[in-house]
């Protein structure tokens, strides 16, 4: 009897062994799928994180890039201005004249209407209640709609310096006035040339003017609309000077 005892305790013990060794095996299994599973998201974290890091990397250096690249386009066209169109020795221009008969600032028309700027071009007085908008154009051909006059006196009233020309300008200076304009706008500067369809301008065929200022020229010359524009662009006359366009 004890030897059969001892048999079924010593197979019972097995057993036991047996079904502690399978469940060892089953948690190292079972750990080193966790470990596993662990190691391979790990490495998707860091790969989404070095993606992450290596896009904004690259962002930031594409910003720098085009700071860059737009500092320099920038600094090329405010030397290259003086040298477009006429030098201002030759340009013919007239001694800049303040103008202070121009009616206070906020005397706003509905768009559309039309008002006489007698003896033009205007340096201030009623105007329409909208400004045009220089973030795409800055230079009007000699067709563009009448109505946007009343406009671009608005933008006088922001600080703007507008350039009028009149179809006395020969087509050459035109061209002349048009690159000065693109020039400008390269710089970020608030410079709009308008036709002037009411007629001749008088005395000249350009003038450039500001809040409460003008100057006129018989030729085109970025030379003299760098100086206009660093003498008046945002000057202190005009009412609204700064306000966006």
């Amino acid at each position: 009897m004890a030897k059969r005892t001892d048999s079924k305790v010593d197979r019972k013990r097995k057993l036991e062994e047996l079904k502690r060794a399978q469940r060892a095996k089953e948690r190292r299994k079972t750990l080193m799928t966790v470990v596993a599973a662990s190691v391979v998201g790990l490495v998707l974290v860091g790969s989404v994180v070095a993606a992450s890091v290596k896009e904004s990397r690259d962002k930031k250096a594409a910003a720098r890039k085009a700071t860059a690249e737009r500092e320099a386009n920038v600094a090329k066209a405010k030397t290259e201005l003086p040298t477009l169109g006429t030098p201002a020795a030759t340009a013919e221009c007239s001694p800049e004249q303040a103008d202070e008969k121009i009616s206070e600032a906020n005397q706003h028309v509905q768009v559309g209407t039309k008002v006489d700027y007698q003896g033009g071009p205007p340096t201030g007085g009623q105007h329409a209640g909208q400004t045009l908008t220089m973030d795409d154009q800055n230079f009007y051909e000699m067709d563009a709609d009448e109505q946007l006059t009343e406009m671009a006196v608005h933008n006088l009233e922001h600080g703007v310096v507008v350039a009028w020309y009149d179809k006395k300008l020969p087509a050459a200076e035109v061209e002349a006035l048009k690159k000065i304009a693109a020039n400008t706008k390269t710089q970020g500067r608030r410079f709009l040339v308008m036709p002037w369809q009411r007629g001749d301008l008088p005395a000249k065929p350009l003038y450039l003017t500001a809040w409460g200022h003008k100057q006129g020229c018989s030729k085109a010359s970025g030379e003299t609309v760098g100086q206009f524009l660093d003498k008046f662009e945002n000057g202190k006359d005009a009412p609204e000077r700064g306000a966006p366009v």
